[in-house]
């Protein structure tokens, strides 16, 4: 049994309705896609393990993938090649930043407003530096919804027929905080990676700064993805799911990930 068969084993659900009756002119689906088993992945880049993994076990159908990395230009050039070549982009949405949180009634801010410790030790553990982010300031923040659409021809064992992601150019930490933390989202699972490259001011690994928010209102996925949070790194409270590594699971995405599911 390979990641993929695991999870449709033990989470596959049907297509919500909201995404079977969406069309170029409806509004924005907040409250549906919000309301449905979400899959957050800060840091995404373009990498698209957790849509590839969930909708082709046909257990999750909506995303949130965050990185301020990634400029709008590059992920549209992205979406062109096209980024999941299987299917057809059928409705997409632009809004601001600012308009995005002004319906979580949160600020696009840091660590001082997630309810932590404020003290010395967090602030230089958790506050970005200089020298990794000196243009964090200019960085043009956009927020981009999408619906797709299998190609005509596919049939299901491709991956679900519809699936939505919502692709946020902007800091993890305070989307998290905004849409999760605050009980505004479903969080069914999330992939969590410290790799760094210059640009990661704070991590995702245990007892990091996306863990000590998680903690603060005791909010956690039922299944986290992960290559570099293992072991000691895992959040505690979770367990590695004894499935081996298959060939098939290297085509999800960028690299291979161990699975992780929450304890009862």
């Amino acid at each position: 049994m390979n990641q993929t068969e695991y999870l449709y084993t033990h989470y596959q659900a049907p297509l919500p309705a909201w995404l079977w009756e969406i069309n170029k002119n409806s509004r924005i689906p907040w409250k549906e896609f919000f309301g449905s088993r979400t899959v957050f992945y800060p840091g995404s880049g373009i990498d698209p393990y957790t849509v590839n993994a969930f909708t082709r076990s046909h257990s999750a159908y909506c995303f949130v993938n965050v990185d301020y990395a990634i400029a709008k230009e590059k992920l549209e050039n992205n979406l062109k090649k096209p980024m999941f070549p299987e299917y057809d982009i059928i409705y997409e949405r632009d809004i601001s930043e600012c308009f995005f949180f002004s319906m979580f009634r949160q600020p696009y801010s840091f660590v001082a407003d997630f309810g932590l410790d404020s003290g010395k030790e967090v602030f230089h553990a958790f506050t970005y530096s200089h020298t990794e982010r000196e243009d964090f300031d200019t960085i043009k923040h956009y927020v981009k919804f999408l619906v797709f659409e299998l190609k005509a021809g596919l049939d299901n064992s491709f991956g679900a027929t519809r699936f939505a992601l919502l692709f946020i150019g902007g800091d993890a930490f305070p989307v998290f905080n905004a849409l999760y933390a605050n009980k505004n989202a479903n969080l069914f699972a999330m992939l969590i990676d410290d790799y760094g490259y210059g640009g990661q001011y704070a991590r995702y690994g245990k007892d990091q700064l996306l863990h000590k928010i998680a903690l603060r209102r005791n909010v956690f996925p039922e299944l986290i993805l992960t290559e570099r949070c293992t072991g000691e790194r895992m959040w505690d409270g979770f367990y590695e799911v004894d499935v081996p590594w298959s060939p098939s699971d290297a085509k999800l995405g960028r690299v291979s990930r161990t699975l992780y599911k929450k304890e009862e």
